[in-house]
């Protein structure tokens, strides 16, 4: 049975497969909690595929009753956008899985579809097991990122392991072993370190790639400690047992859209011999922090801006415990010779989020924003840029204010920093980098609600992800709310 309120929706997921050819019967389309209830009443049914957002009886409160009536029905949650509050109380009470509606297509569909008939049938396969097919076929087979991405932070790193020597058939058995070896030292869910899960997969012809899933307010400096010190203890236990050695490298943190790519990039940057980590050790030169503490001392913005192109144009951009330990080397000298106030504070936000600043730049290139963002520390000369940064931002805020772009993104996109774009708000426009977001977004509204578009529909055209969130912000901006925004035909 498939509940969604809207029919468009509802005829693109059941075209997206042939039901019956697959084992399915479904149910003539259902529009409300409401209809639900009554064929649930009547008839039997084995799958629900349910809208969170719905008119009236959501789907969180509809999922609610089949848990707590209906045990033996199993759902599967759809979801216009990452609204991850509703989608865990679904999950929570007992949901299969669910899905984004961006990314319903046929594989995803089949692969719910065919957890479930496993589950139903007593197959051997565990969810652990289907769990981890799934991940492999979003890392290396192009299938859909299988968790909420809202709620789930990754950390990914890559290890080559010393197999060249040895023959065909003893590489297999090796393999084998260093697999099995790693995975029973995989520990439980851990509430200290926010740790999901971990896979652990093997690539031709001699990589692992560890796959560590993290809660989505896990600080991006415990995730990279974790996937260092797992990395560690693998290749004291790997040189302990097999004497192979192994080494590794971490992805900087990106959005999971890209990982896939990156991961293919980062196994080709290993060399084909020798020792591949031989690079990894970056830290600041003692000529350069000489350098870098004398041009603070003399106040000299130009020169400091200099030495840091030069400082962070040398970072292997791969490799993301390189990045933390420069940023912390060079925060630390600026820390004694700047007299911010809240220095401390901004440099110890960047340094925990690094990885989530930089991977937000347009160019993909950081060296611009980490320079930008000490550079608003030494004193001297004023910013003359500040209306220039708010146009800039004003216009990619009108370029980009459907896809929910945020302060960081914006200030990414600008190469400053987020506080200092957040400052220059304040100080220059008297509101908050928020409230200038909503405006336009609201301004925006007017249009699609004079063009008969409906309230859910404007919500999330414009950016909202919340439809009852869009109501409050546009009658904050306009005094009345939408409704009465339609009936008077302004």
């Amino acid at each position: 049975m498939i509940v969604d309120d809207e029919p468009i929706s509802q005829n693109y997921i059941r075209g997206l497969i042939s039901w019956e050819e697959e084992g399915f019967s479904l149910y003539p389309p259902v529009y409300s909690g409401e209809e639900a209830r009554e064929i649930l009443a009547s008839s039997p049914v084995d799958i629900v595929f349910l809208d969170v957002f719905m008119p009236g009886e959501n789907g969180v409160v509809l999922s609610h009753y089949i848990v707590d009536h209906y045990p033996q029905i199993a759902i599967v949650a759809i979801s216009s956008h990452d609204d991850y509050d509703y989608v865990r109380e679904i999950l929570k009470k007992g949901a299969y899985d669910y899905i984004l509606k961006h990314r319903l297509n046929a594989e995803t569909i089949r692969i719910a579809l065919n957890g479930i008939t496993a589950r139903m049938k007593g197959s051997p396969v565990s969810a652990a097991e289907e769990l981890h097919k799934r991940i492999r076929a979003w890392l290396f087979s192009g299938a859909s990122f299988p968790f909420p991405a809202a709620d789930t932070i990754i950390g990914v790193s890559a290890a080559k392991v010393s197999l060249e020597a040895l023959p065909g058939s003893s590489r297999e058995i090796i393999i084998s072993g260093i697999i099995s070896l790693l995975e029973n030292d995989i520990p439980e869910n851990d509430p200290v370190l926010n740790t999901v899960g971990i896979d652990i997969f093997y690539r031709e012809p001699d990589f692992l790639i560890l796959c560590a899933r993290f809660s989505g307010d896990t600080p991006q400096k415990q995730v990279s400690d974790f996937l260092i010190s797992r990395n560690q203890k693998n290749r004291e236990k790997i040189k302990g047992v097999f004497n192979l050695e192994y080494y590794y490298k971490t992805l900087p943190f990106l959005d999971p859209a890209a990982i896939p790519s990156q991961i293919r990039r980062l196994l080709d940057s290993f060399p084909d011999s020798g020792n591949p980590s031989r690079n990894m050790g970056i830290t600041l030169s003692v000529n350069n922090r000489k350098i870098l503490t004398y041009l603070l001392k003399e106040n000299n913005r130009a020169g400091t801006e200099l030495i840091l192109r030069s400082i962070f144009g040398t970072i292997d951009k791969m490799d993301q415990g390189a990045v933390l330990a420069v940023i912390k080397d060079v925060g630390a000298i600026f820390s004694d010779y700047t007299e911010t106030e809240d220095i401390s504070a901004q440099l110890e936000d960047l340094y925990r989020n690094a990885g989530d600043r930089l991977r937000q730049i347009a160019d993909n290139n950081p060296v611009n924003y980490l320079v930008s963002f000490f550079c608003q520390f030494i004193g001297g000369k004023a910013d003359e840029s500040a209306d220039a940064y708010i146009r800039q931002a004003h216009n990619f805020m009108l370029n980009h204010y459907t896809e929910n772009p945020g302060l960081e993104k914006t200030a990414a996109a600008l190469n400053i920093s987020p506080s200092y774009l957040s400052r220059l708000y304040k100080r220059t426009t008297g509101c908050s980098f928020v409230e200038a977001l909503n405006q336009i977004r609201v301004e925006a509204s007017k249009a699609c609600l004079l063009e008969g578009m409906n309230l859910k529909s404007t919500a999330a055209i414009c950016g909202f992800m919340y439809y009852n969130y869009f109501i409050k912000v546009f009658r904050d901006h306009t005094g009345i709310t939408p409704s009465e925004f339609i009936r008077q035909g302004i």
